[in-house]
């Protein structure tokens, strides 16, 4: 049952927080924008940029675009956070995110990078209880192969290979209310191995429509 409560809290957050998925896109953005949340525990911290353990491995958290990150708050080794930013190819040539918001679990609070990635995020994550490794991965569906239980997430430059096989139900078959399509904008949650970062490529434990395309 957790799943369903999951994917019914995501849901509901993102109706009421702002009527649509689009919501999530800052209004500078031109393209569909995908996101991606990484929880995890601070190993290093340097000026413009920190290191996150996740379990397997580590991400390089570039801060360097922040408005007084320092002044923020004292970010330290050991801490544990949830790292939220926009996709690009950095995060799969070098495993580097360039963060919007950080949500610390130690202070209990959000900080963002300025105003405007404030506004942009807005709220979108709605749980902070990920253990190191989760992911949340925001974007919009390119294409479905029911057969194989994959859905494939274009994030502009790239692609993400979902696999759903291992989720309690079927998101991709006909029955039931879900039934993904291409161009749903969807949230897939599930955790951070070797595979994604060198092959683009993550097993879903669950997936929940945020925009689906008109039927």
């Amino acid at each position: 049952m957790d799943w369903l409560l999951r994917m019914a809290a995501w849901s509901a957050f993102f109706a009421l927080a702002s009527g649509s998925a689009v919501a999530l896109q800052s209004p500078e953005t031109a393209q569909p924008t995908t996101w991606l949340g990484l929880t995890g525990t601070v190993t290093t911290v340097e000026e413009d940029r920190f290191k996150v353990d996740y379990g397997d491995g580590t991400l390089t958290v570039d801060v360097a675009d922040w408005t007084a990150f320092n002044d923020q708050f004292a970010l330290g080794k050991g801490d544990k956070l949830t790292v939220y930013g926009r996709v690009d190819p950095a995060l799969y040539q070098s495993a580097t995110l360039e963060a919007s918001t950080l949500f610390v679990e130690d202070l209990n609070s959000y900080f963002y990078a300025n105003a405007k990635a404030r506004k942009a995020f807005g709220g979108w994550a709605t749980r902070t209880d990920y253990e190191p490794g989760a992911v949340v991965y925001i974007g919009d569906v390119a294409s479905v192969n029911r057969v194989q239980g994959f859905v494939t997430i274009d994030t502009g430059k790239m692609e993400l290979t979902v696999d759903t096989t291992n989720m309690l139900y079927n998101p991709l078959d006909e029955e039931g209310f879900q039934q993904i399509q291409a161009g749903d904008r969807v949230s897939v949650e599930g955790a951070v191995d070797d595979d994604f970062f060198r092959g683009s490529e993550m097993i879903a434990d669950a997936v929940t429509t945020l925009q689906p395309t008109e039927r």
